[in-house]
């Protein structure tokens, strides 16, 4: 047995003795790498599950090709209609107007449950992860299975052994197999919403972002007179199809082509990335870069849509409610009954939410260019200030006299004193 594995094996906690075998979550990456040879090391059985969460199809099959040569075995699931799904929630609550792109709040919970899932077919009572304890993604993962599969021992050895990336790679170089893909020089988590980069050259919170991290799929940056036109139709707040006009082309995107499309165009017109301070559950500020180029547009087309067909209070009311649901999502909050609960409340608002945005895209911008419902609240003739308007601008003569009584008082007793 190696050294290293030896090591990890004398230190380990009780909750790591009298394992026969375990499903472990496989992404290809040094800490699921390290963790599922240490685990054979020690003789374990270890049955891969591998996720499809989108956006790399030709990596994640060589992720299983390269677990089943590792392991013997492997199986690859997707949830990539699980996290569309939460996605269209996440646009219902405006998610990038309260700064979360909840890539990973929406990714996590599924993981979670395919995990539960497989493990039940497998008939084995051990899941193990590869998240990091400095990160918020084994919080959410570990609540949700908690919700999902209480009978299931889930460990995290990365976080439990306190593993250090440099020993894992001078143990990793030691293993049978070579890595299959290349490593930046940084962390990337990405699924079909969001990109999510972190920690390497990111560390540093003044240094400028390395050139490549914020590639999407290889896309190429348009040149500056550049532009592209969209129209993207809602009903009950969620975005049914999207029409584009993209040079000399013109095509309607539908279903769930919609946010992998809108990534691809809106990375080339550099839409949608974010280099942000985020503030983890644990406690620490940690610099990241967020990109999410289908969520930036079809956010912005949602919320400018709700400004037409929700009144005030209504919006008031809301904002409060998409910023908690989002919070909430964010902290692995996805399986519980207050997400439910605020979920009813936004399903109720988006009935009168349908219609019609179109926005132009530029290189570095993203433009609303008009909006239609057939549920506006909005007449032009209650805001004209020509003959055509229906209201008499002297009418609100005695309204500005009595607006705000209250605070005109208590500043004129204050100066009194």
């Amino acid at each position: 047995m190696d050294q290293f594995a030896s090591r990890l094996k004398a230190s380990a906690g009780a909750e790591y003795q009298n394992i026969e075998s375990a499903v472990l979550l496989y992404s290809g990456g040094l800490e699921s790498r390290v963790v599922g040879s240490v685990l054979q090391e020690w003789g374990l059985e270890v049955y891969p599950l591998v996720l499809d969460m989108g956006g790399r199809e030709k990596r994640m099959a060589a992720v299983e090709k390269e677990a089943k040569v590792r392991f013997g075995r492997a199986d690859m699931r997707s949830i990539v209609p699980d996290i569309l799904s939460a996605a269209r929630r996440g646009i219902k609550t405006n998610c990038l107007s309260y700064g979360y792109l909840n890539a990973g709040g929406f990714s996590r919970p599924f993981m979670a449950q395919a995990a539960a899932k497989f493990a039940a077919e497998k008939n084995i009572s051990v899941v193990i992860h590869g998240h990091s304890g400095l990160s918020d993604d084994h919080l959410r993962f570990e609540l949700s299975m908690r919700a999902l599969a209480p009978q299931i021992r889930t460990l995290c050895p990365v976080r439990d052994w306190d593993m250090k990336r440099e020993e894992s790679r001078d143990y990793d170089k030691r293993q049978k197999g070579t890595q299959s893909f290349s490593a930046p020089s940084f962390s990337i988590d990405e699924n079909i919403w969001g990109r999510t980069a972190w920690q390497g050259d990111l560390l540093d919170p003044q240094a400028r972002l390395p050139q490549t991290i914020g590639e999407w799929g290889g896309e190429k940056k348009r040149g500056g007179n550049e532009s592209a036109k969209l129209t993207v139709a809602f009903a009950n707040g969620t975005a049914e199809n999207v029409q584009v006009t993209n040079r000399t082309k013109k095509e309607t995107i539908t279903g769930d082509e919609i946010v992998p499309y809108l990534n691809s165009l809106g990375a080339s017109f550099g839409i949608g990335g974010r280099d942000i301070v985020v503030d983890k559950m644990m406690g620490p500020k940690t610099r990241e870069y967020h990109q999410g180029p289908a969520a930036e547009i079809l956010v912005a087309a949602h919320a400018d849509l709700e400004s037409i067909c929700l009144t005030k209070k209504e919006q008031e009311m809301k904002s409060g409610i998409d910023r908690a649901w989002n919070k909430l999502v964010d902290e692995g909050g996805w399986f519980t009954r207050l997400r439910h609960q605020l979920d009813a409340f936004v399903d109720e608002t988006q009935n009168v939410v349908d219609g019609e945005v179109n926005l132009t895209l530029e290189t570095g911008r993203l433009l609303v260019a008009g909006r239609s419902s057939p549920h506006a609240l909005y007449d032009a003739r209650l805001g004209r200030s020509d003959s055509a308007g229906l209201l008499s601008s002297s009418s609100s003569r005695a309204y500005a006299r009595l607006r705000d009584l209250q605070e005109t008082l208590a500043y004129r007793s204050g100066m009194e004193k």
